[in-house]
């Protein structure tokens, strides 16, 4: 068993006790010897060529992928490809046969160029998401397409610009290369040296179009038509594509989750100390406590904490967003604002009102953790009182407290009847199991 992430060899630091390692980023401890054999080797943080992907992967949130998600689709071949055709169509109807044959030329050396240099150079993607699997890493289509289209593009609004405006075209070409580049090394398809390569690369092909276009072509004169086309097809192809397709673009670029196998009773007893002990959000602060570890199913931890009085917690939606810019309304009233851990939000979250308008919370995530036998999940917790944050009187939220004592208190007696519990030695984490099975002996006597 290990519990050391992907690329974190490049990122472990020795402990002051000198008895551990530590992943900086994620902030897994593992013993010397089980880093040794898995061949892992403590390196200087930020000198690795996986330093940039994993540092961004430490801060990737289910929003933030929709996001990155949608941006990367700019440079899908189904937003590009009605883009390319209206810009050609408007091009050719005008009159302009020598520029419409540049703008071809800019799309043909895409579809040529970047599956040419994959099959040649055949650089493995990293390992992030499933998407990796089967294909090559430089040079990044969507980035060398970004820079290819919308930069040739640019071109061609520019020079029918007059001087002073046409730094508008270049600056958004850039800024959408920019966007498209950043959210491939988000999504974790491409290392930073794939994205570099493809901005050069697509930036000397449009120059060299640029230069002869400039010398051999006369320019359009119009470029409100060219671009308004332009916009409109890409805002109408990104709408259907967001519309029908961004769930199953989302499932590709989801990272690869390897599920460990671990004995329950190793967890029960000693395994336990392996897992991590503080939530890992976006900003690497670790300042919350994983004060849960519960083995087994979240429907049958939620029946059974609903008979304690628990209940699911109302989460923050579009639908109760207006809450949060009413300071009068009680903290029992407002939204449960998600919160990440591992890049991912909380699988279950539980709200427990109290008296004073005071509730607790108890969130899960997953562990990455099956016990066998019995195949059961383990989920790492924080259950934390909420306090409400009024800001200038005009917003206001539901913050977790930094009193984590009073709620894992509570949980504790209102898990005991239902669940096998065993706290840790400190008395700051808490375990919980579903009870064993008799033994047969005695089921057969109580029949």
């Amino acid at each position: 068993v290990i519990n050391i992430a992907p690329g974190c060899e490049y990122f472990l630091s020795r402990k002051d006790d000198g008895d551990s390692l530590r992943c900086v980023f994620c902030a897994y401890g593992a013993p010397n010897e089980r880093v040794k054999h898995h061949e892992q080797r403590i390196g200087v943080p930020g000198l690795s060529p996986t330093a940039v992907l994993n540092a961004l992967q430490g801060l990737r949130t289910p929003w933030a992928d929709h996001l990155m998600v949608i941006i990367t689709s700019l440079a899908n071949l189904e937003i590009m490809a009605p883009v390319f055709f209206v810009v050609l169509a408007l091009l050719t109807a005008k009159g302009h046969r020598h520029a419409a044959m540049y703008w071809l030329a800019a799309a043909a050396f895409c579809l040529i160029a970047s599956p040419l240099l994959k099959l040649g150079l055949q650089v493995p993607r990293p390992n992030i998401v499933a998407l990796a699997e089967g294909s090559y890493a430089f040079p990044s289509g969507h980035t060398l397409r970004a820079a290819v289209v919308y930069g040739f593009l640019s071109v061609l609004l520019a020079r029918a610009s007059s001087p002073r405006w046409r730094w508008i075209p270049y600056s958004l070409a850039a800024l959408l290369t920019l966007a498209v580049a950043f959210s491939r090394l988000y999504l974790g398809v491409h290392w930073l040296s794939d994205i570099l390569g493809s901005i050069t690369l697509g930036l000397a092909w449009v120059s060299a179009l640029g230069i002869a276009y400039h010398r051999h072509t006369a320019g359009e004169r119009n470029p409100w038509q060219l671009a308004g086309g332009a916009l409109a097809a890409m805002l109408l192809a990104l709408t259907i594509s967001s519309q029908f397709f961004h769930d199953h673009h989302l499932a590709g670029y989801r990272p690869v989750v390897s599920i460990t196998e671990m004995p329950a009773g190793y967890w029960w007893r000693e395994g336990w100390v392996e897992l991590p002990r503080r939530r890992l959000d976006t900003q690497q602060s670790l300042n919350q406590p994983l004060n849960v570890q519960y083995a087994g199913s979240l429907e049958a931890l939620g029946s059974d904490l609903a008979r304690a009085g628990w209940r699911p917690a109302p989460m923050l939606q579009w639908n109760n967003l207006l809450k949060l810019l009413s300071p009068s309304l009680p903290l029992q009233q407002l939204p449960v604002l998600p919160q990440v851990h591992d890049g991912r939000h909380e699988s279950l979250t539980l709200e427990k009102p109290l008296d004073g308008d005071r509730r607790l919370v108890l969130r899960l995530w997953p562990a990455q953790v099956q016990l066998n036998p019995g195949a059961l999940p383990l989920w790492l917790g924080l259950a934390g009182e909420q306090q409400q944050v009024r800001v200038a009187g005009l917003l206001t939220y539901a913050a977790t407290s930094g009193d984590f004592a009073d709620a894992l208190a509570q949980l504790t007696a209102d898990v005991q009847p239902f669940l096998q519990l065993q706290p840790s030695p400190d008395g700051q984490i808490l375990r919980l199991r579903p009870h064993p099975p008799p033994p047969p002996s005695a089921r057969s006597s109580d029949g």
